[in-house]
């Protein structure tokens, strides 16, 4: 900040011109006169040469204040003068200026505002507080005028008169997050000057979309000032998504043959075109339609060199999928081949022979599954372009255990430490055959263990995991595995990875934490760069003396403190471990 001029004049009026800018926002600039308050200075006037100079600041080019008022009959000698600017989170700074009344100037008329027609005042708090304008969704009756059936935005303009301390969004009681405010409005500073930061008063919120459920919903906007008086305005909306949003959402169920046919030459070039496998364990022979979702999906794909094994219970469960494949598609019927519980040493025979290498690649299904058209194709380019990865898998549309809605899920690259809190590989995940083969997988382990045993241990063996950032396949339902056959294939997953640890429940269906045991006690040093960072450095070291529950640390900091600061230079020595001495300047922004 910085005041740029304070004028008295004889005939009472008090002149004061400067800017203030701040990275949190301006909430106000008040004026004192020998510490009487005498008002609020209108701010957001043009500052070019201040927005020059503060050109990463948002809206430092309107960072202009003005005072104009005449506030007593007279002035006569000197007076103190204070301006205080307050940002939004209700931090001070102030500068004091000593001025002598100007005798016999006359004060220039202070501007007058633009016209604008009288905004319509929708207040739920105290009026001399508050005054709040909603420009968007158009309301009729306390309810938005049209349907939402994509994204919804809220905005308008909000003016206090101590400055905001908080404002979220609720959706039926539920916190969405909080609104961004301080966007320029200048027809609102035009029509209120006098109203302290009125040119930065408009807000917005982006509803995530993944909260915007079909149905009836009430949206609150929940308000707190500075002064903490609170204010809320609560209004209806109705969503229904529309069918184009959840198509670009969703998976490809059809690929154009030139973009195949690109595709293809691209594997050609790369002298790789894998052979497909699927495997699906059939553990309900009676969904025929889950199952006619897959064989649709199956008879999609751009590449269209797969087979397909089924494991089934008994020879009648076979027999009603097969002749559901001879009805549904008879022309890829010798595709299909099946394994049964019943044949004995089969069931318990490895699914793959370690010859075929990496140009056979298995992928497990379930009846219901549906991957995209792409899928199969887009798998192997990653292969074809990584020839060391012999896993690879894709992003997927499935029931969200949080919402408990279909939602897209895109996957992190592969995380050995996330694999240890959820089968995150879900669908679809494609193995080669040489590392299947070396996990030593049967049918009988597939049926016993489930996906997420399997997935474990080729991960375990793998020479390089690779993650496909699209989403490939639609899941059929949100578990693969039964929760046992969860915990049992982690706590496998630990004991052949030596890690000594117990395998625990989450609130949230199909994570798991795994407490491991701590078997080393060696010191760990905690390393702390610190010129003292406005008094930080005692946050951290205090609260790394209360909390942290292993004992064997020690705490060495890095000391850049300017010997000016005798506070800070007497205080560590006290509470560091060891002190290095240095010269060189550290940047505050390390301490956080």
């Amino acid at each position: 900040m910085y005041c740029d001029e304070v004028r008295l004049f004889a005939d009472g009026t008090l002149q004061v011109n400067g800017w203030a800018v701040c990275s949190a926002g301006i909430a106000q600039v008040r004026v004192l006169l020998d510490d009487e308050d005498v008002g609020l200075a209108a701010y957001g006037y043009d500052r070019s040469d201040v927005g020059q100079v503060y050109d990463t600041i948002p809206m430092s080019h309107l960072s202009g204040f003005k005072f104009n008022r005449r506030i007593r009959d007279g002035f006569s000698g000197e007076y103190q003068v204070r301006i205080i600017v307050s940002n939004l989170r209700n931090q001070q700074r102030e500068e004091t200026v000593v001025v002598t009344v100007a005798a016999g100037v006359v004060p220039a008329p202070a501007a007058l505002p633009a016209a604008m027609p009288p905004a319509r005042e929708l207040t739920l708090g105290p009026a001399a507080e508050f005054r709040l304008e909603l420009d968007a969704p158009t309301l009729i009756n306390g309810a938005a005028s049209k349907t939402v059936t994509g994204r919804l935005t809220i905005d308008g303009w909000l003016l206090t008169r101590s400055g905001i301390a908080k404002f979220e969004v609720f959706l039926d009681d539920q916190r969405l997050g909080d609104a961004h405010y301080g966007l320029a409005r200048q027809d609102v500073g035009a029509a209120f000057p006098e109203w302290p930061n009125s040119l930065r008063s408009g807000f917005a919120f982006h509803c995530p979309p993944r909260s915007l459920k079909d149905g009836d919903h009430t949206v609150t906007l929940k308000i707190r000032a500075n002064s903490g008086r609170e204010m809320s305005r609560s209004f209806r909306i109705t969503v229904r998504k529309s069918d184009d949003l959840r198509d670009m959402t969703g998976i490809r169920r059809r690929v154009p043959r030139v973009e195949a046919d690109m595709m293809l030459a691209f594997l050609d070039t790369m002298q790789y075109r894998p052979a497909w496998r699927f495997i699906l364990r059939l553990d309900n022979a009676g969904d025929a339609e889950a199952m006619r979702v897959t064989l649709e999906a199956l008879r999609a794909q751009a590449y269209v060199d797969w087979t397909m094994l089924i494991l089934a219970d008994d020879a009648d469960d076979a027999a009603v999928i097969r002749l559901m494949i001879d009805e549904a598609m008879p022309d890829l019927a010798e595709r299909f081949s099946f394994l049964l519980r019943s044949d004995g040493d089969a069931w318990n025979m490895p699914l793959t022979r370690a010859e075929d290498g990496r140009d056979v690649l298995y992928m497990l299904l379930s009846p219901g599954d549906e991957p995209g058209a792409d899928a199969l194709l887009e798998l192997a380019m990653a292969g074809g372009q990584d020839p060391d990865a012999d896993v690879l898998y894709g992003d997927e549309l499935r029931v969200s255990p949080v919402s408990n809605e279909k939602e897209p899920f895109f996957k992190p690259d592969f995380s050995p430490d996330l694999m240890l809190s959820t089968n995150y590989i879900g669908r679809p995940w494609a193995a080669a055959a040489a590392l299947l083969a070396r996990t030593g997988a049967s049918a009988a382990d597939l049926a016993a263990k489930g996906d997420y045993d399997l997935v474990l241990r080729c991960a375990e063996h793998a020479t390089s995991i690779h993650h496909v950032p699209k989403v490939l396949c639609q899941r059929a339902g949100m578990d693969l595995d039964s929760a046992e056959q969860e915990r049992i294939a982690l706590q496998g997953a630990l004991e052949r990875r030596g890690i000594a640890g117990e395998v625990m429940a989450t609130p949230i269906q199909g994570t798991w934490r795994v407490r491991r045991q701590v078997v080393s006690q060696g010191k760990v040093s905690i390393i702390i760069p610190t010129c003292a960072a406005n008094g930080y450095i005692e946050t951290i070291i205090t609260s790394l003396r209360e909390k942290t529950a292993y004992p064997n640390f020690e705490i060495i900091v890095i000391d850049n403190i300017p010997d000016s600061d005798v506070t800070w230079k007497a205080w560590l020595p006290e509470h560091a471990d060891k002190i290095v001495v240095t010269a060189q300047p550290t940047p505050v922004s390390t301490m956080h």
